[in-house]
């Protein structure tokens, strides 16, 4: 039996962290543990200088092409520089200069450095073996841009997908203020994803509340489907899910993995557990709330500022198991999400991992949301952001119940979100 060729196009992949990142490496080894697929893959260059770790056969490493991305280059060269401090005016310069040259020549995003680096190797690619279907993932939306190009030259299959929604464009939205040249940007790119996704074979979504919304984007409805992100059975010790929660310990430990960012700030939930502390004056330096992953200087500005009233720790950062034994040394997950329309079709990876491993979880965001959708789907508690004192009386009545807590009970099989599962479903569109 010939084996079906696949070419992937992602800007991440191992050894970078992220969610999205899992949820390519996972879609990879599973095509390259298929005797049916010979699988590419043409990402860009990591200079963390860890090790690509990655299951699948022997030749696996060798069918990872890694290519120039100019941009991340630089910014980790910025990042990494000891010497100086951004000069503000300076900053705001570049930044200007980035959209205007954004507008003129219709950049989708930063990773536009890695679209003539990835189009070479992926003509060659083609040139090479018998490619049946590419897939490009989003973010970036570049990414998408090399998938369409070379599937209307070859009339190969493209798959999009969509790890986050490119609708309403959540990058821009943060990033961006409204005037005429972002505007005018977001109406161009308006126009490319539509043509985009109009020649796509197929379109994964993140969860199935985004269906309504892109329906009109594409040529056929049934080419949308849907494929959320998940968790990693193999990262997850044995022992850990079977974990009990709520230690002995007068302190309450929350725990939040992820970015804090631009409007992706926690201050709704800072400014609850300062009230609750109002409200009983007994939690007052029995609260701990632990952050793993990374903050921008408007985070550390709000930690600091709230330091006074409960213990706040940010670990950076750490590796994947360390996590997920955090989790179990925790007494309350928290998701949150700003009230804005970047947050309204998003749902964090990290739920379906705290959910595995059956951590109580506080879950805020905006109402009317696919999170919120999501929460009363799962019987979790939501609360929406800006609902201080709901918030406040749930972390009383949580801090008072200790062990003998009763949340919701698992009303969904956490199980159909396992990547074993959601791997099939994958490799059941490449038929």
């Amino acid at each position: 039996m010939s084996s079906t060729g696949v070419l992937f196009i992602s800007n991440i992949f191992s050894p970078q962290q992220s969610g999205g990142t899992q949820r390519i490496v996972s879609f990879f080894n599973a095509l390259n543990a298929s005797v049916n697929h010979e699988v590419f893959l043409v990402t860009t260059k990591c200079y963390s200088g860890h090790p690509v770790t990655v299951r699948g056969p022997a030749t696996t490493n060798e069918h990872v092409y890694r290519e120039h991305d100019f941009y991340k280059l630089w910014k980790t060269r910025t990042t990494h520089n000891e010497s100086g401090v951004t000069d503000t005016s300076v900053s705001r310069f570049r930044r200007q200069l980035r959209m205007l040259l954004y507008l003129i020549f219709c950049f989708p995003d930063e990773a536009v450095t890695f679209i003539p680096f990835a189009l070479v190797r992926s003509l060659t690619l083609i040139r090479k073996h018998s490619i049946s279907y590419v897939v490009s993932t989003y973010p970036s939306a570049s990414n998408l841009i090399i998938g369409w190009i070379i599937s209307s030259l070859f009339g190969n299959k493209h798959i999009v997908d969509l790890r986050e929604p490119w609708l309403d464009k959540p990058d821009w939205t943060m990033r961006y203020s409204p005037n005429f040249l972002s505007d005018t940007r977001l109406r161009f790119e308006n126009l490319i994803e539509r043509k985009i996704l109009r020649a796509a074979h197929k379109v994964i979504m993140n969860h199935r509340w985004m269906s309504q919304q892109y329906a009109s984007l594409v040529r056929d409805p049934a080419v949308l489907v849907v494929i959320p992100n998940g968790f990693d059975e193999d990262l997850i010790p044995t022992a850990l899910k079977e974990s009990s929660y709520r230690s002995e310990s007068d302190t309450m430990k929350l725990i939040y993995t992820g970015s804090y960012y631009l409007a992706h700030q926690p201050d709704f939930i800072f400014k609850a557990i300062a009230r609750a502390i109002e409200k009983e004056h007994r939690l007052r330096d029995r609260i701990e709330f632990n952050i793993y992953g990374s903050i921008d200087n408007q985070t550390q500005t709000l930690i600091d500022n709230y330091s006074d009233l409960f213990a706040i720790k940010y670990h950076s950062y750490v590796r994947r198991n360390t996590v997920f034994q955090q989790i179990c040394n925790s007494d309350l997950g928290v998701i949150t999400f700003p009230p804005n329309a970047w947050s309204h079709n998003m749902i964090p990876g990290k739920i379906y991992e705290y959910k595995k491993l059956r951590l109580p979880l506080l879950i805020i965001g905006a109402k009317d949301s696919a999170l919120q959708a999501l929460a009363e789907e799962w019987g979790n508690t939501f609360y929406p952001a800006d609902d201080t004192e709901g918030i406040a009386d749930f972390l009383l009545m949580y801090s008072a119940a200790g062990a003998n807590f009763n949340g919701a009970e698992q009303s969904v099989n956490i199980d159909d979100y396992s990547y074993d599962r959601l791997n099939r479903r994958f490799l059941s569109l490449l038929t």
